[in-house]
């Protein structure tokens, strides 16, 4: 069949048509060749195109991909005075995007399609980037089907995932065998010949890295039998998963965005997996196309928190320069210098009065995300009144209030704004956002170490009364002391070693109080047949990436996990360290409680540790906070899509 019995369309916008499967798949079945000049590249798109893809194969198409990297201020200046070439630094850049990719079969059908010569990769960068803005920002797409007939097609779409599916996505296309629009369509080719020949005046174009390649190649399908079923394979969990894929309405995201946009000071609170990312980026989107913005500035504590905005930003927010100010990263001088259409990403940590105040002289968006840690007494002392100036503020996060903390809150009312969208956990279930889960509780007991503990945190609390400590801060001794001595007790352990199988032990994360308690509950693990490792920081960081790609089943942390980190794969939640405060179980329950693309059917599991009811309000003058978080979490539990 040729183009010209597609029945194709002059304009495609995912408002209206399935990109995908009205115009992508269709016409790649039936193409010779495929060029194509995109901002972003993502072998997800081979997935979601599996079907057209192997008739493609099988026609023997070729394609040619030029894709876009965007060096950093300093990777031109080690250019610029010898240091480094071009070709490493981008080969630098490839390896280690490409790392999460390396395990899965789309990598195996991208490898195979580079050794067997069905697709060249090229890759191009602004040759003098005077501003540091500057990026190859087209997307074109150029094919051609055994007739010669052409068509081609420039838009907003990135060849991704995202770009052909979920993303909202608008593009024009010309024919070839339509007179009075010969220009247009040579104009294409031309500009696309130029790049691939390295002859553009800005833009440079160079091979794809052979380091990269090599490590592509090493991975492929080995042959096209093997390829046919990665295909095949491919293609029936994509049909699979739009059969089975919820009709999820996000109206929630339009909705947060839409307060926002008429407060332009304000809190979003919405439960972990419900997109605020996305929503934030959308409200910063807006802003700038409404002349409102020239950009934003993103704050945040926790390095792989930060990694990750980056990342949704790379994808999400590509027509921005995005800098980097945490970590081993130093950009925020370029982002003074260049403040139009840029993003910085900052870490608590070095927000200052003089960033604050030449933020303010500028047109940004300031967003803080995770905001009920932003009422710290560091960051009130450092920060009050300082904020007031900006004219957009947008906090974001799942618990936004503080317990205990009066001040913190007022803080973080004042500066940033109140909660002016709310929308939970109960929503967010009910409403298949996320998904619903089976909570299972398991009783422990006081040993006599730890009654021994808590008559010592007693006897603390009565002298600090006697040395003149007021009432509220004496009880809020107290309760931390009483809290410690449940998360730490080791009367949990022969229940859970008793209780527990392997199958709660795959995609689990387990929470525990402290590196010297997980240490115990390794032990017990150590008689299970089950891959774990630890992560308590900066240190494992390496252990969180790989549980993140399944190379293991199981991750034992603490607080460091508790908030930002989004992996969808995880199943299990065990939680031997709970807190009396609802804000950090949400955030912990939430790490298990994200749907899955790729497990449509995901129930989720949260064990708990609650102490035995014969020693409940026993030692607390006040209501039990295991038995408050029991029945509320059965509550919740019960609730179903």
């Amino acid at each position: 069949m040729s183009f010209k019995e597609l029945n194709l369309k002059h304009s495609y916008s995912s408002e209206r048509d399935d990109l995908l499967n009205d115009f992508y798949i269709p016409i790649l079945q039936e193409a010779r060749f495929y060029r194509r000049i995109t901002g972003f590249f993502s072998s997800s798109s081979f997935y979601l195109a599996a079907k057209g893809l192997s008739k493609f194969i099988i026609n023997e198409g070729k394609m040619q991909f030029i894709i876009n990297v965007q060096l950093s201020p300093e990777d031109y200046k080690q250019i610029s005075i010898g240091t480094n070439q071009p070709e490493k630094l981008i080969e630098k850049l490839f390896i280690k995007e490409l790392e999460d990719l390396m395990e899965n079969d789309t990598a195996k059908v991208l490898g195979y399609l580079i050794a067997n010569n069905y697709l060249e990769i090229k890759v191009g960068y602004i040759k003098n980037q005077v501003n540091q803005i500057d990026i190859l920002h087209q997307k074109v797409g150029i094919l051609e089907d055994i007739d010669k007939n052409i068509v081609t097609f420039s838009g907003s779409n990135n060849e991704s995932a995202y770009g052909w599916k979920y993303n909202s996505e608008k593009f024009k296309v010309f024919y070839s065998w339509e007179k009075g629009i010969e220009a247009y369509l040579q104009q294409d080719l031309n500009d696309f010949k130029e790049l691939w020949e390295n002859t553009s005046p800005k833009t440079a174009v160079i091979s794809f890295p052979q380091a990269v390649k090599d490590k592509l190649i090493k991975i492929r399908a080995k042959n096209k039998n093997e390829l046919k079923e990665i295909l095949n394979k491919l293609n029936k969990d994509k049909v699979k998963n739009e059969n089975l894929q919820p009709k999820i309405s996000w109206k929630h995201q339009f909705e947060a965005k839409s307060k926002f946009l008429k407060k332009n000071k304000g809190i979003l609170e919405m439960a972990t997996g419900t997109g605020k990312t996305r929503t934030a980026i959308g409200i910063l989107k807006t802003l700038y196309e409404n002349d409102k913005i020239d950009g934003a500035i993103i704050s945040t504590f926790g390095n792989d928190l930060l990694d990750q905005w980056y990342n949704e930003l790379l994808e999400h927010a590509a027509d921005f320069t995005i800098y980097r100010y945490y970590h081993k990263y130093n950009e925020l001088s370029d982002f003074f210098i260049n403040p139009n259409k840029s993003i910085l990403i900052v870490s608590w940590q070095n927000l200052n009065n003089s960033l604050v105040n030449k933020a303010c002289v500028i047109s940004k968006l300031f967003i803080i995300d995770e905001i009920h840690g932003f009422g710290s007494k560091g960051l009130r002392e450092k920060l009050k009144d300082k904020l007031k100036c900006l004219k957009y503020t947008l906090g974001l996060s799942a618990t936004p209030e503080r317990d205990y903390d009066e001040k913190g809150n007022q803080f973080i009312e004042e500066e940033i704004g109140p909660t002016i969208f709310r929308y939970g956990l109960s929503d967010a279930i009910k409403e298949g956002i996320l998904c619903s889960f089976d909570y299972i509780p398991l009783e422990y007991y006081f040993s006599v170490e730890d009654k021994k503990k808590i008559k010592n945190a007693y006897s603390k609390y009565s002298s600090n009364k006697k040395k003149g400590m007021n009432e509220k801060a004496a009880k809020k001794q107290l309760y931390l002391d009483l809290s410690n001595v449940r998360k730490l007790s080791k009367t949990k352990l022969p229940n859970f070693e008793k209780f527990i199988k392997n199958n709660y032990l795959k995609k689990c994360i387990i929470f525990v109080g402290t590196k010297k308690y997980g240490k115990l509950v390794q032990d017990i693990l150590i008689h299970k047949d089950i891959a774990y490792h630890t992560y308590y920081g900066e240190d494992d960081a390496k252990n969180l990436e790989e549980f993140a790609n399944n190379k293991f089943d199981l991750l034992i942390t603490c607080q460091k996990l508790s908030q930002g980190i989004d992996i969808k794969s995880i199943e299990n939640i065990i939680l031997f360290s709970a807190s009396r405060s609802k804000l950090e179980t949400i955030q912990r329950i939430g790490r298990c409680l994200r749907t899955d693309p790729n497990n449509l059917n995901k129930q989720a599991t949260v064990i708990d540790f609650i102490l035995s009811k014969e020693y409940q309000k026993s030692y607390e003058d006040h209501e039990d906070s295991d038995y408050i978080r029991e029945k509320w979490l059965t509550k919740i539990s019960k609730i179903r899509r």
